[in-house]
């Protein structure tokens, strides 16, 4: 069992009293200031995602039959992330559960993450010829060990999992897209140093009038797009999908980053070798159209941040779109919709 320091909070942790959600808040001056000078372990529960019956056993790669993030849930993580630039807290390690909602939380947020199986959501039961993960009790310890571990000098470590994961390590419920801090003592124990709510990260509630807070709700009309390939802040292409599984399963995987390729002044993420490989031979034959912006604002001569999970392959040319709405608007009219979205694209795409 992990031990814990012997703060005010860390004592309530220790003897199993609920600490009430009233507890989180707002980010405060005091705990910036300390966040900013590294050594702590930030656990975040995905943000908001939409609730689907997900099968047993599951397929980690198949997102379309998982629980999605939603709109608010996408623009909560890109909020977290902008909050995390503006306030120069410094994040070393990313560690994510590998369901499409973890994964896409941590990509939006700091533009890079790792699986960890010990962050797996409890039911996971994987399909027939997958190897299991440990058992949950086990990567239950794990996870508490975990946060109890000093992140590297000058960086906090980044955990995103799952709620019923994250109140059996910690003793308390968290709400969609909450981080709750601990303080790990060097010494084996941890202390809890503040939770924070996922509207809680004031700076990024300002809106902006830069290029990555317009891309939300869609640059006004004729402004041309930023970089010519849709990216993270940490420059990985479509938030690190698998541009060619697209075209070979049908479907949205998540790449990984054993497997990159720079192209376009963005690095894109495949499932495998193999399919970094195709891409590598003909990138323009799987890159999605216009940039993996979204096609449907791009008839309105707009430029918007596509959904890699709301897309289309149309006469072999893989779309984006900024959400499954959009798409099927765009698909009511396809051929004057793909001629319109390419002339726009030609003065919405970055100047040379």
């Amino acid at each position: 069992m992990t031990r814990l320091s012997t703060t005010v909070l860390g004592v309530c942790f220790a003897l199993g009293i609920q600490i009430s959600p009233t507890a989180a808040q707002r980010i405060t001056p005091v705990l910036a200031d300390v966040l900013q000078r590294g050594g702590h372990v930030l656990v975040l529960r995905h943000t908001t995602a939409e609730r689907v019956k997900e099968p047993s056993p599951m397929d980690l790669a198949d997102c379309a039959s998982q629980h999605r993030l939603t709109d608010k849930g996408r623009d909560e993580a890109r909020a977290l992330g902008q909050a995390f630039r503006t306030l120069k807290i410094p994040v070393g390690s990313v560690l994510s559960s590998d369901y499409c909602r973890t994964m896409e939380t941590a990509r939006l947020a700091f533009g890079r993450t790792e699986s960890a199986e010990v962050l797996l959501h409890p039911a996971y039961t994987p399909p027939a010829g997958v190897p299991p993960p440990a058992p949950y009790a086990q990567r239950m310890e794990l996870l508490k060990r975990l946060l109890a571990t000093p992140p590297a000098p000058g960086t906090n470590t980044v955990l995103v999992s799952h709620g019923e994961n994250i109140k059996d390590a910690v003793g308390f419920a968290v709400a969609f897209g909450e981080v709750v801090i601990f303080r790990p003592d060097g010494a084996g124990g941890t202390g809890l140093a503040g939770r924070v709510l996922a509207s809680g990260w004031f700076p990024a509630q300002e809106k902006s009038a830069g290029a990555e807070e317009c891309l939300k709700t869609g640059c006004p009309a004729g402004e041309r797009a930023v970089h010519e390939i849709n990216q993270t802040p940490d420059g990985i292409a479509i938030q690190g999908f698998d541009a060619v599984a697209y075209h070979t399963e049908g479907r949205a995987v998540n790449g990984h980053s054993n497997f990159e390729y720079s192209w376009k002044d963005a690095r894109w993420r495949f499932a495998s070798a193999a399919n970094r490989d195709r891409f590598a031979a003909d990138p323009e034959r799987y890159a999605p159209q216009h940039g993996g912006y979204c096609n449907m604002a791009m008839t309105k001569d707009q430029v918007k941040a596509g959904d890699p999970n709301a897309w289309a392959v149309i006469d072999g040319k893989l779309r984006l779109y900024a959400s499954t709405k959009g798409r099927d608007n765009f698909q009511k009219n396809t051929a004057a919709n793909v001629d319109l979205a390419a002339r726009n694209w030609q003065n919405l795409k970055p100047a040379k």
